[in-house]
């Protein structure tokens, strides 16, 4: 389940919202409303989180292989699969969703990277 919480005083959190399509998320990443969520063998959920009081999944991506992390820069999003994949999926339409492209590297490899979103 995905949770989030208003930290504004981090010595009382107030839950925001709870969305429980979304289990056994391997990473995460939020920008402009959306939260993207890797999750592993069902690959990367997206989440409009602009209305807290009603976030909804508006796409899952099926990816090649578990997802395991991901990234977002300007209007892509970068799941690195877990062995050798990193695919490209252009997020421009967070409920229309399109493979951009992919490139094989080593596990891990988008752990050790930092998108500046100039491509």
């Amino acid at each position: 389940m995905l949770v989030a919480y208003d930290i504004e005083k981090p010595s009382r959190p107030r839950g925001i919202f709870a969305v429980w399509k979304v289990r056994g998320g391997r990473d995460i990443k939020y920008s402009k409303g959306y939260v993207f969520v890797a999750v592993r063998e069902h690959g990367l959920y997206i989440v409009n989180a602009r209305s807290p009081e009603m976030p909804d999944v508006v796409s899952i991506y099926d990816t090649l292989e578990p997802a395991t992390s991901i990234d977002v820069a300007d209007h892509f999003c970068f799941v690195a699969n877990r062995h050798l994949e990193v695919e490209i999926i252009d997020i421009t339409e967070p409920a229309h969703l399109q493979f951009v492209s992919s490139f094989l590297c080593g596990e891990g490899w988008i752990w050790r990277r930092s998108w500046t979103g100039n491509f």
